[in-house]
């Protein structure tokens, strides 16, 4: 026997016996094969009669859609049975040469298939049956095989197949179904590769079980996630705004437990709820076995208001088959407690601050631990109430500036405005932050007020406050150095006033005294009253009754008092123990002090330069002096540094 080469896939194998079940002519007789067809690998026998002689000599080939795949000559020793393979799919001719005349040549036809095992869902119903059903065309018949008694063949055109298992078991239980592909008449299936699955077989078909229904992001789309069972087929139902009207969306199966996951797509879902069910159907009876409860989306819709955010929304109602039991809502990923009810369908968040952005989510509870979870809405909270007024304004002037506080606003503020009025005439606001607000450019003699209002922190303005117009103090200084002192009223406050305190500095800066005026705006000073004091410095304390508010401090003035020197228009020098000596006296503000006395002819009579001295006996050089007019000139140097210069004349009369 010659050895044969291998091209491509094709063996032909030359066995010397065969005994074939049904035989199929070739187109001209000479030849019959017991198959024509059938799956890769196809194995074909063939009964080669005329080269059965060996004095004959045999030769083929083989081609495959036109092609020649492989040429060789038979054993002339054979008994004239032989067998090919063939693979891969397609369509062969197998082409056998006989001696030389060509009398007995004869071809056949051999079909291969693509060898592949069928597709097919198997499907649990009730009562112990299971519908088979064949989800592809590759073959023109299907072979069922439950492995619990003879197989079932079908064509492809109807490749469906109900079986009864007796009898139906009590609880679901696992079997075996087989489907394998069939070429038909003239095949050889042998080789024909077969699918198995597992069915659960069932008295009762279950129901699928919704887990959760959530609204995904942009809000066109709802992802439904379901637990179900295996080998059956489940039809996934929606209704539009209620839980009545569904519709099937789609067919689903699976032949194992599972978690599945369907998407409603292209839907409106920020304007509409939808409710969605899951049906277990029986194919064998073509009827609803069962359905799951209904669980529904949530529409939320979030409104900012005035100090408040208003949440509303949209489902299906409560009942026995959409068993919806409460609602919780977060807030910034925070959830609010407790759960409201389903209805009324409204929820009012007033802890809120404005300008502060929220994010609100609504999660339904079902009895059976379902959850629909809606889109979240954002809302930016906002008021528009005006804020209080600012109340209580002091003022502290010092010197050219003047400082304005007052109570922390109930309020946050944001920026604060402040106008100034000088000699009733207003002028530009002025907006600042920090506080205290100082005005630098504060004229004592100039009657100011200010005005405050205040922008919060949601972009409202407050009320006006009262104006408030710092203390202008004033004063006077009588000839004999009573202090007169007179000052305005203050006004920036609602509290009550309960007093003006008077506050005396010496020329260091040291309190002397302080005096409570009471609610009158003036006060004398007495010379009386601190005769050592000559620079006298005043200001004025308001306080309000309410203790908690800083007083208002008026400008400071500063009073010099004179040294007011005094001298007699003249003395008697007899040493009668009266008006025996002329001095010149004052109060007590001297500093130094120096005196000249002269006669009418201008000659120098006495001098002295201690305040304290005695005066003048009207002697000069030890001798009385005639009586007559003399003149005096002092020159003083008061506490203040300054110079004083007094003369004058006086008349020195002696009595007899």
């Amino acid at each position: 026997m010659k050895a044969l080469p291998l091209i491509f896939t094709v063996w032909l194998v030359l066995i010397v016996t065969h005994v074939a079940v049904a035989q199929f002519p070739s187109n001209n007789g000479k030849f019959t094969a017991d198959a024509i067809k059938g799956c890769e690998t196809l194995k074909v026998w063939i009964t080669n009669t005329p080269c059965a002689d060996p004095t004959i000599s045999c030769s083929y080939r083989v081609t495959r859609n036109g092609t020649t795949i492989k040429t060789g000559e038979f054993d002339n020793a054979n008994t004239g049975v032989d067998s090919v393979w063939f693979m891969p799919a397609g369509t062969y001719n197998l082409f056998i040469a006989v001696g030389t005349d060509g009398v007995n040549n004869d071809d056949i036809r051999i079909d291969v298939s693509p060898n592949a095992p069928p597709s097919f869902e198997a499907y649990s119903c009730d009562g112990g049956e299971v519908f088979v059903k064949v989800t592809d065309t590759r073959y023109p018949f299907y072979v069922f095989d439950y492995s619990d008694g003879p197989t079932v063949t079908k064509p492809a055109v109807s490749a469906t197949d109900i079986h009864t298992y007796t009898p139906a078991p009590a609880t679901p239980t696992p079997r075996t179904v087989k489907v394998t592909g069939s070429n038909g008449t003239g095949a050889n299936d042998a080789s024909c590769l077969t699918k198995t699955a597992t069915v659960t077989v069932a008295n009762t078909l279950p129901v699928a079980d919704i887990r959760r229904v959530e609204v995904l992001d942009p809000g066109t789309s709802i992802k439904v996630d379901f637990d179900t069972d295996p080998s059956i087929q489940y039809r996934f139902m929606v209704a539009t705004n209620n839980a009545t009207g569904f519709q099937q969306y789609a067919t689903l199966y699976s032949d194992q437990a599972t978690n599945m996951t369907q998407t409603v797509a292209n839907v409106p879902a920020l304007s509409n709820y939808y409710c969605m069910r899951v049906n277990t159907f029986n194919p064998c009876d073509n009827v609803v076995a069962g359905s799951s409860p209904i669980v529904c989306s949530l529409n939320l819709t979030a409104t900012a208001q005035n100090n408040e955010n208003d949440l509303t929304w949209s489902t299906a109602a409560a009942s026995a088959t959409h068993p919806l039991t409460d609602i919780t809502i977060t807030k910034n990923e925070a959830a609010l407690s407790p759960n409201v009810a389903p209805t009324p369908a409204a929820y009012t968040d007033t802890d809120v601050t404005c300008k502060e952005q929220y994010t609100y989510r609504l999660t339904g509870n079902y009895t059976g631990g379902a959850q629909s979870l809606s889109f979240p809405k954002s809302v930016t909270a906002f008021s528009n109430n005006i804020p209080p007024a600012i109340a209580d304004i002091s003022t502290l002037v010092d010197g050219t500036s003047v400082t304005l506080t007052w109570p922390e606003v109930a309020v946050p503020a944001s920026t604060f405005s402040i106008v100034k009025t000088v000699n009733s005439v207003p002028g530009a606001a002025q907006e600042f932050t920090t506080l205290p607000f100082v005005d630098a450019a504060y004229a004592t003699a100039d009657p100011t007020c200010y005005r405050v209002t205040y922008t919060d922190r949601c972009g409202n303005t407050s009320l006006p406050s009262p104006d408030a117009c710092p203390i202008q103090l004033g004063g006077s200084l009588r000839p004999d150095n009573t202090v007169d002192l007179t000052w305005s009223a203050y006004s920036g406050w609602t509290s009550p006033l309960s007093t003006y305190v008077v506050s005396l500095y010496d020329d260091g800066g040291n309190l002397i005294e302080t005096t409570d005026a009471g609610n009158v705006t003036t006060f004398t000073d007495p010379s009386t009253n601190n005769p050592d004091n000559q620079v006298s410095t005043y200001v004025i304390t308001a306080r309000a009754t309410d203790g908690t508010l800083d007083p208002s401090v008026s400008n400071t003035i500063t009073v010099i008092k004179a040294p007011n020197l005094y001298y007699p228009t003249g003395f008697t020098p007899n040493r009668d123990g009266t008006n025996d000596t002329f001095r010149v006296f004052g109060q007590r503000y001297v500093v130094s002090f120096d005196m000249k006395i002269f006669n009418r002819w201008g000659e120098m009579m006495y001098s002295t330069n201690d305040k304290e001295d005695a005066g003048w006996d009207g002697t000069y050089k030890g001798n009385l002096q005639p009586e007559g007019t003399y003149v005096f000139r002092a020159t003083v140097v008061d506490r203040a540094g300054r110079t004083f210069e007094k003369s004058g004349a006086f008349y020195l009369l002696r009595k007899k």
